[in-house]
């Protein structure tokens, strides 16, 4: 498995779903205007985004959208989706799989079913969540924090695939608010040292306190537009 996606390629598979999609009706009309916006905003440069949009409007594909453009715009080495829910890892990879070759998604969650894999695929998924090398990687907040701040062999080996990467994060309001602040610095090292391009998706923004407003310092705005 080579590291580094074709990633027009998969942009393009995302565009033939996407224009299946109905534009009738407000709701959908605005779903559409939160994917186009994301559109335009990958041209951009690399930096720490906010995708700020209600629940249901669409912000999974439309993140998707903006990663890939941005993954082409920078060269990108990987796209990383960061999911605190099982649930909603399960139906966003089972999504991304409808449309994308399924070899290049890599899930590194607890709710992934081993007991089904042959000794030798068993091996390369163990291999393959050592080191994060496909071309798209879907995985939890705490495998994320893991890698980034414990010393354990495998999180270092794991950690060197983050960089130069589109980073997206869900559902960023689930993350603690005492974790907030050192979490949003990762980010600031990730994109400024190890030039990364983060998202970070909710239907609901941070507190205003001092993390809300360190994020406001770091953001380079919002690739929504709503």
């Amino acid at each position: 498995m080579k590291s580094k996606g074709d990633w027009s390629d998969y942009l393009d598979a995302l565009e033939q779903r996407i224009s299946k999609f109905s534009a009738d009706g407000k709701i959908n009309r605005l779903r559409a205007k939160l994917s186009e916006n994301c559109k335009a905003s990958a041209t951009g440069k690399a930096g720490i985004y906010t995708l700020w949009a209600p629940t249901g409007f669409g912000k999974t594909l439309a993140s998707l959208r903006f990663s890939l453009g941005q993954a082409i715009e920078t060269d990108a080495s990987h796209v990383f989706y960061i999911i605190p829910y099982m649930s909603i890892i399960d139906q966003t990879a089972s999504e991304f799989k409808s449309f994308l070759p399924k070899e290049v998604i890599l899930e590194h969650h607890s709710n992934v079913n081993t007991e089904r894999y042959s000794d030798d695929e068993l091996k390369n998924y163990e291999l393959a969540t050592q080191s994060w090398t496909n071309p798209i990687v879907m995985t939890t907040m705490v495998q994320f924090l893991d890698t980034v701040f414990s010393m354990q062999n495998t999180n270092i080996r794991r950690f060197h695939s983050l960089a130069n990467s589109i980073i997206i994060f869900d559902e960023i309001q689930s993350l603690p608010t005492h974790c907030m602040l050192p979490f949003f610095q990762t980010c600031e090292f990730l994109a400024s040292v190890c030039h990364c391009t983060i998202v970070l998706c909710s239907a609901t923004q941070p507190k205003f306190n001092d993390a809300g407003l360190y994020l406001q310092l770091l953001s380079d705005g919002d690739i929504g537009g709503l």
